[in-house]
């Protein structure tokens, strides 16, 4: 329940997210790819080559001054009430892809970075790891997590913040659809008062935290104890979804980790699609 494609910065194509998750015995994803619709989808659910397809997003905010994400499943594409806010994203992100560009060529390296060179990566939102594929595509660096770690991560000289929105817009625009909404990997962050904290989000009409989640991918380790973090979900009365994280095939594969058949069987239900 949680995959992203080329519609972002995931490697693979809608189709071979389809063929993947058939590999690994897979029954549904949901296409989250990172503030915006994969332009491939029109309905809410549909079933592809024998796998159903959730139409999803997963959109940045801010909630008391922590940066998050929040996955949305079931959007209606073409007609959410994201779309406004996904536009100003886009705009938002080429800017500090620019600016990213500039930092990266100040460093005098024996090769040059264009703002075309990204988006020639991306076929929609463009992010960070196009920036280090674009770095590894000029020869500067030979693998992809050398480059990011070097030149795209917060602590890289060439990392520019993303202004993102207050959670209360993006939980407004997903509830228009009539979607449902997630955490994401709460544990990215380190959260004082995790409860207080996911309260707030569940007044704003929060269904559901990330809690199946591979943590330990890329040696990182969660910042928060996961099992509290499933504790206080199941208290709060939240459905526990899960999710791969998937972006390419060198990580981990689809189906790493997600639900059962039962808690999608009631996602479903939340959302009306029968």
């Amino acid at each position: 329940m949680h995959v992203h494609t080329n519609a972002s910065d995931g490697i693979l194509s809608l189709e071979e997210i389809v063929e993947e998750a058939k590999k690994q015995d897979v029954k549904a994803v949901a296409i989250t790819d990172h503030d915006t619709v994969n332009p491939q989808l029109r309905e809410k659910h549909q079933t592809m080559d024998g796998v159903g397809v959730v139409t999803g997003a997963e959109v940045k905010a801010v909630h008391r001054g922590v940066e998050i994400e929040i996955l949305c499943y079931f959007l209606e594409p073409g007609n959410h009430g994201l779309q406004k806010l996904f536009e100003e994203m886009n705009a938002r992100r080429l800017e500090r892809m620019d600016k990213m560009v500039e930092r990266f060529n100040s460093l005098d390296k024996e090769v040059g970075l264009e703002l075309e060179d990204i988006v020639e990566l991306s076929t929609g939102s463009v992010g960070r790891p196009h920036f280090a594929r674009a770095i590894v595509e000029s020869g500067l660096e030979s693998d992809f997590w050398t480059a990011f770690k070097k030149y795209a991560s917060r602590e890289s000289p060439c990392y520019m913040p993303l202004e993102k929105p207050d959670v209360s817009v993006v939980m407004e625009g997903a509830k228009k659809s009539g979607a449902l909404t997630s955490l994401a990997h709460p544990c990215n962050e380190n959260i004082e008062d995790f409860r207080g904290f996911i309260k707030g989000l569940v007044d704003m009409g929060l269904d559901g935290c990330e809690v199946n989640y591979p943590y330990y991918k890329n040696n990182k380790n969660p910042k928060m104890d996961p099992v509290e973090v499933e504790t206080v979900t199941e208290e709060l009365g939240l459905i526990k979804t899960g999710g791969s994280d998937f972006h390419d095939r060198e990580n981990f594969t689809v189906g790493k980790r997600g639900v059962g058949k039962d808690i999608f069987d009631s996602m479903k239900d939340m959302a009306g699609i029968n």
